[in-house]
C-alpha cells in the first residue's frame, strides 16, 4: 500500500494465538538537508490484522544492503538486561555460523541516552523498552528501525527495540511459563536478519518468517535464509 508522501508498506499476518511475530511497516519520507529514509520492522500482537502483501522473487524485494561491509558494529543501550547478552550472543552466532563469515562485533561502549532510539547518533544500538512513552506500541515484540541513503536504499542505521513492557506477553528463555511466552532467541534471530537488511519470508521454516507462535521456538537458520542475504 502506497501514500503519496510516506510510502507506506505493510506486511501484515494474523495469528491463531493472537501473537503477531513480524509486522514490516517500510516508510520512506524525505525532509529538508537529509538523503535519510526511516524503516521499520516491528513484531505485534493483535487479533484483527489482515495477510497481504506478498513478497516476490526481486532480490529489492527480499534485501536492503548496508553502506558498509561487514561486519557491523553493535551497541547495547544501558537499559538492555546483561543476563541476556549471552543469550544474543547465542543468536548472533547462529547467523555467523550458519552464514560463514563475521557479521557482527559487539562494541565495548555502552551507550546511554535518554532518546530511544536516536537515528542521529550513527550507531546501531539495541535496547531494552521498559515504558510506553516511546513510538513502540505495546502490542508488539520488537522492531527494527534503520535509516536507508534515499538515493541507492543503502543502510545507512539500524537500531533494535525489543519490548520488555510485558504488557501482552512475557519472554522465555527455556520453558514457557504462559501461555503467551514469547522465545527470546528466536526473537533475537529474527531482528538481527532485519538488522542484516533482510526482509520477510513466506516459507514456514524460515526465520524470517512473518509470524511467530506463541511458545515457539525458531532458532534454525535455512537455506532460503542464506539465500536470501547473498541476493545483490
Amino acid at each position: 500500500m502506497k501514500t503519496q508522501n510516506l510510502f507506506l508498506n505493510k506486511l501484515k499476518f494474523i495469528l491463531p494465538t493472537g501473537v503477531m511475530f513480524a509486522l514490516m511497516a517500510i516508510t520512506a519520507c524525505d525532509t529538508q538537508n537529509t538523503t535519510q529514509q526511516k524503516n521499520r520492522h516491528s513484531n505485534q500482537t493483535s487479533d484483527n490484522i489482515a495477510n497481504h502483501d506478498e513478497i516476490d522473487s526481486h532480490c529489492s524485494d527480499l534485501k536492503y544492503h548496508w553502506s558498509q561491509s561487514y561486519p557491523i558494529p553493535l551497541y547495547f543501550h544501558e537499559s538492555f538486561p546483561t543476563e541476556y547478552i549471552p543469550i544474543f550472543k547465542n543468536a548472533m552466532a547462529r547467523w555467523e555460523s550458519t552464514l560463514q563469515q563475521s557479521l557482527f562485533t559487539l562494541q565495548a561502549e555502552v551507550i546511554v541516552s535518554s532518546v530511544i532510539p536516536d537515528p542521529s547518533d550513527k550507531k546501531n544500538v539495541i535496547y531494552w523498552i521498559t515504558t510506553t512513552n516511546t513510538n513502540l506500541a505495546s502490542s508488539e515484540q520488537g522492531r527494527v528501525e534503520f535509516s536507508l541513503n534515499s538515493i541507492n536504499d543503502q543502510i545507512l542505521e539500524a537500531d533494535m527495540l525489543i519490548n520488555a513492557t510485558f504488557t501482552n506477553f512475557q519472554f522465555f528463555t527455556d520453558t514457557p511459563r504462559t501461555t503467551n511466552d514469547v522465545h527470546l532467541e528466536s526473537l533475537f534471530i529474527h531482528e538481527l536478519g532485519h538488522m542484516l537488511g533482510l526482509k520477510h519470508s513466506t516459507s514456514e521454516t524460515s526465520v524470517m518468517k512473518r509470524r511467530l507462535k506463541a511458545k515457539e521456538q525458531r532458532i534454525n537458520i535455512t537455506s532460503e535464509d542464506v539465500s536470501q542475504f547473498h541476493c545483490k
